[in-house]
């Protein structure tokens, strides 16, 4: 398979017959099964096993007759599709560790005034 073009998290690929866009996070989880589409346009879903049992799609084959551009703009929504989950994540960890700090200084201010009242 040739690459075409890769992003930070899905790539595209070229096997000949197909696009295959390949999400970077699935790469080496199990592969559990593949299903395929039973349209006029037969596309190829790989599916993996993730750790909790569930499952999700790790790679789709596109037939060549899908216009190139159509295929990139689906790997960029693919990829698009974590860097909203990391920027979620993100500000889920921003928010947490602002409840850590004022917890922390709520619990020092706590400290301080339990020794001035044994002082």
């Amino acid at each position: 398979m040739r690459v075409i073009e890769e992003k930070e998290y899905a790539v595209l690929y070229d096997n000949g017959y197909y696009w295959v866009i390949e999400d970077k996070i699935f790469r080496n989880f199990p592969l559990k099964r593949q299903a395929s589409t039973k349209t006029a346009l037969e596309m190829v879903f790989d599916f993996v096993e993730l750790p909790n049992g569930d499952e999700a799609i790790a790679r789709v084959h596109i037939p060549k007759s899908i216009e190139k551009d159509i295929v990139l703009r689906d790997l960029e929504r693919w990829n698009r599709k974590w860097l909203m989950k990391k920027q979620e994540l993100e500000a889920l960890m921003a928010l947490f560790n602002m409840q850590k700090e004022e917890k922390e200084e709520r619990a020092e201010s706590d400290w301080e005034e339990i020794l001035k009242k044994y002082r």
